[in-house]
C-alpha cells in the first residue's frame, strides 16, 4: 500500500471538485488527514529525535519542541532544522539534510560526539519523487553514549 507519493499521476482534491464530485473529494481530504494524523503519531512516539524537512531545511513534521516550561512547549514545525539540531555545533554546512538533498545519497550511522560529551548516532533518508529528485529528508538521530562509551573502554583495556 502506498502511503505517499510525490507522483505526477495524483489526482488533487481540486481536480474532484471541478468535476462535480464533492463526495470524492471529501473522502480525500479525509484519507490525507488521517495519514498525516499517523504520521504524526509515529514521529511521536519515536525514542530518539525523528523529523521530517523539506527542500527549503524547514521541519514539516518533527518530535522536538523548544524548550519551555513544562508541557507548554512550542512545536518546532515550520522552523528551520538547522536552528535546532543537537548535532550541529559550528555552522549549517554540518547539516546532514542539506548533503542528503544536495547528492540524494543516504547518510547512515554517522555518529557525533556534542559538546557536552555525550554521543548521537545521525540518519539522513531521501524521499524522492518518480523522478528520483529528493522532496523530503526523514532525519533521525539516536543518543548512543552508553555504547559508545563501552566502545571506548573496551578498546582502553
Amino acid at each position: 500500500m502506498e502511503i505517499f507519493s510525490f507522483s505526477n499521476q495524483n489526482v488533487s482534491p481540486d481536480d474532484d471538485q471541478s468535476s462535480g464530485n464533492q463526495a470524492s473529494s471529501q473522502t480525500h481530504d479525509l484519507k490525507n488527514e488521517k495519514l498525516t494524523r499517523l504520521l504524526q503519531s509515529v514521529i511521536d512516539i519515536f525514542p530518539g529525535d525523528l523529523s521530517v524537512i523539506d527542500p527549503a531545511y524547514n521541519f514539516v513534521h518533527t518530535n522536538l519542541k523548544q524548550s519551555g516550561i513544562g508541557t507548554h512547549r512550542k512545536s518546532l514545525e515550520g522552523e528551520k532544522c538547522f536552528r535546532n539540531c543537537r548535532y550541529i555545533q559550528n555552522s549549517p554546512e554540518e547539516c546532514f539534510a542539506k548533503q542528503v538533498f544536495t547528492t540524494g545519497a543516504p547518510i547512515l550511522k554517522k555518529q557525533i560526539q556534542l559538546k557536552n560529551g555525550r554521543w548521537v548516532e545521525v540518519n539522513c533518508l531521501p524521499l524522492k519523487d518518480d523522478a528520483g529528485k529528493t522532496q523530503l529528508v526523514v532525519e533521525f538521530i539516536s543518543d548512543v553514549t552508553q555504547y559508545k562509551e563501552a566502545e571506548i573502554s573496551l578498546k582502553e583495556s
